[in-house]
């Protein structure tokens, strides 16, 4: 996968294509880490999602694709939870 600085799209000033003999199915935008999450995978499997799904991270203001070694500056992999003293239940909750 790569960005295309030179054309805009629905994302920003930037375009997203696909890996050769890759496809793109899904796009999401992380609120919390204000991040694209890109999702691709092999053309031959376009109607089985039981091939692997390659995940792309991207820094959409600054218009780059981040390393997986460089996630957790973007990402915060804490879990919220608390115990419900009623029920001795462990909640977990986003932000």
């Amino acid at each position: 996968m790569k960005i295309n600085l030179e054309k805009t799209s629905e994302y920003g000033n930037f375009s997203i294509e696909p890996t050769a003999g890759k496809q793109i199915p899904a796009v999401y935008f992380d609120f919390a880490a204000k991040l694209l999450i890109v999702e691709e995978l092999a053309d031959s499997n376009k109607s089985e999602r039981s091939e692997p799904i390659y995940v792309t991270t991207i820094d959409a203001a600054a218009r780059k694709i981040i390393p997986p070694d460089e996630r957790k500056n973007y990402i915060d992999y804490s879990e919220a939870s608390k115990i419900e003293e009623e029920p001795g239940l462990k909640r977990i909750f986003g932000e």
